[in-house]
């Protein structure tokens, strides 16, 4: 057994659903998320973390087990495992059931599922009601329960421990106060609507554009929700002198589409709209006293941050000399050692979709090999609405024999010049 630094103490929140779209950190100006910009400005921000895959499963795999592009590798161990073997306590804290029967998920040493009425047998009646004054306060919400449980249960620690919260988020009863809702609607704007279950619609010609905005102002109201909730969590962590050093990351594992493009809500496992609201997720990791107010642009995945972790399990357990930092690659495209963290990105959605993000561009295809594939700009084009695929050619080509190549797992050579810097 090795012995374990005292530092060893880290907190993972894990929101399901969460928009990067509606945090102020991420350029939101209508939803007000003070707890989360107060967060991030506390820590590094990574402004490209790109999903792999849209599952939670997809999202588990990456993260605890290493797995790229759906591979495991049976020799390597899960982050649980490599905790537990170094004597670290750890502990799994959620509300959403299928992640206690991730094959991983054995290795925590204390798992707590926390019920609620979105997990009830009597879910879909519960969800369906509509919101009332009579609701009262956050406390009574599934946000509110389960950050209320999270944070007593850390306040409670005596010692170093591994802390793994994962919340169903927006994939839980949208059931803010209803005054939430409010905050988001002008006066000239159609009361928001009442009900509490999660939308999953498409947007069509015939479509009311009140619903929609409707919609819009209810994700709003429980992404309020979840920031009050944030806060709460954070004052808990910092009370709890256990957590000093802590390192405290906060990560959604989906976005929420809002009709964007034409998609609106969870489309469960099959997800197959691979756009940067479904894909394009925050990521931020306090640090105390190290890389404050830093913002990353390295594209980052889900994979990469099972290596961030494990480098920072070993560097706190053996004491290591070695910083976060190199192994974040914050300061620029490219890691000391003058090689870049990673050039492209991958997605892939169990429908066959798949999208490769570079610096430059974002192609994405549906299943049909033979139907048109959508090109974008990037960073500029942030919400994917000037597809320019048809007078870029070569620039599709090329990211398709890409894609091509790694999913083949054949060695791919370093993107050149027009692929990472794009037209200049």
């Amino acid at each position: 057994m090795h012995k374990t630094s005292s530092k060893c103490c880290a907190i993972f929140l894990v929101t399901d659903r969460l928009s990067l779209g509606m945090l102020g950190a991420y350029g939101n100006t209508w939803v007000d998320t003070p707890c989360f910009d107060a967060l991030a400005f506390e820590s590094c921000v990574f402004d490209q973390a790109f999903l792999a895959t849209p599952t939670l499963r997809g999202f588990y795999d990456s993260v605890w087990l290493g797995c790229e592009l759906g591979i495991v590798d049976s020799q390597q161990q899960s982050l649980p495992e490599l905790l537990a073997v170094a004597g670290v306590a750890t502990l799994l804290i959620t509300d959403e059931p299928a992640i206690t029967t991730h094959s991983a998920a054995e290795a925590f040493g204390q798992i707590m599922l926390i019920e609620s009425e979105s997990n009830s047998p009597a879910a879909e009646d519960v969800r369906a009601d509509a919101i009332s004054p009579a609701d009262g306060g956050i406390e009574n919400t599934c946000l509110g329960r389960f950050f209320a449980i999270a944070s007593e249960k850390i306040a409670e620690l005596e010692g170093p421990t591994v802390v793994w919260l994962h919340t169903r988020g927006m994939a839980a009863a949208w059931d803010a106060p209803y005054a939430m809702r409010e905050v988001y609607a002008a006066e000239q704007d159609p009361d928001p609507p009442t009900w509490r279950k999660v939308p999953c619609d498409r947007v069509t010609k015939q479509s009311d554009p009140d619903v929609l905005l409707g919609v819009v102002q209810a994700y709003a109201g429980q992404v309020a929700l979840w920031d009050t909730c944030l806060g709460v969590l954070t004052d808990a962590i910092d009370a709890n002198a256990i957590f000093k050093d802590a390192l405290f990351s906060v990560v959604s594992c989906r976005g929420f589409p809002l009709g964007e493009h034409r998609c609106i809500g969870a489309g469960g496992e099959e997800d197959d709209d691979l756009y940067g609201e479904l894909l394009h997720v925050p990521l931020v990791c306090r640090i105390p006293g190290k890389m404050a107010a830093v913002r990353s642009p390295s594209l980052i995945q889900p994979v990469d941050l099972y290596e961030i972790i494990r480098q920072w399990s070993k560097d706190t357990i053996f004491d290591g000399a070695k910083s976060l930092e190199s192994s974040l690659g914050t300061d620029s495209w490219y890691k000391p050692d003058g090689k870049r963290v990673r050039e492209f990105a991958l997605s892939q959605s169990s429908q066959g979709a798949w999208a490769i993000r570079t610096p430059a561009w974002f192609l994405r295809s549906v299943a049909d090999p033979s139907a048109h594939k959508e090109l974008y700009v990037k960073p500029d084009d942030r919400w994917e609405v000037n597809d320019i695929a048809d007078c870029c050619r070569e620039v599709v080509d090329q990211l398709e024999q890409i894609y091509d190549e790694a999913i083949h797992n054949n060695q791919v050579v370093p993107l050149n010049e027009l692929l990472l810097e794009g037209m200049n």
